[in-house]
């Protein structure tokens, strides 16, 4: 998630990278100092179950390098229950990747905004002129004020 928002706002605040920036630093870190304690501790010795799958699992997980690896194949079924609930609770199952697509004026964003309103006109010609045009039926292209705009309905009344 800090990837993504680091991605998201880069070319246009830089500023607002360091909070993402800072967590993975943190993450990374604590990651790293938990694995250092656990191969220095000694009192974590393996024990023979007898039984060959439940050593070989025993091994794997007493070997600290594997677990980041290990979290994220754990997190794979998590991430699906999640997406399931989110279903059964009305939500779509792509709700968190419009999260990050459905804006406008960022790296992942796939709208536009709409044109910046000169101080002298009318709100209502940029709103239409943004919007659907079977809602806010633009008739032709106008000047107000020396600014080009798109007349409608609803600011041609």
């Amino acid at each position: 998630m800090c990837v993504l928002w680091i991605i998201q706002v880069i070319p246009n605040e830089l500023v607002l990278c360091l909070f993402p920036a800072n967590c993975i630093l943190i993450g990374v870190k604590t990651v790293r100092r938990s694995v250092e304690r656990w191969r220095e501790d000694t009192e974590h010795q393996q024990v023979q179950y007898g039984v060959p799958i439940l050593d070989w699992l025993n091994r794997v997980l007493m070997d600290s390098a594997h677990w980041a690896v290990g979290g994220f194949l754990l997190a794979i079924p998590l991430l699906g229950i999640l997406v399931a609930v989110l279903v059964l609770l009305g939500q779509r199952p792509d709700s968190m990747i419009k999260a990050w697509t459905e804006t406008s004026d960022w790296s992942l964003s796939q709208q536009t905004a709409p044109p910046n309103v000169s101080y002298d006109q009318h709100y209502l010609c940029t709103v239409a002129a943004q919007g659907h045009s079977r809602v806010v039926k633009p008739l032709r292209r106008g000047i107000r004020h020396g600014h080009v705009v798109t007349v409608n309905v609803q600011a041609g009344h």
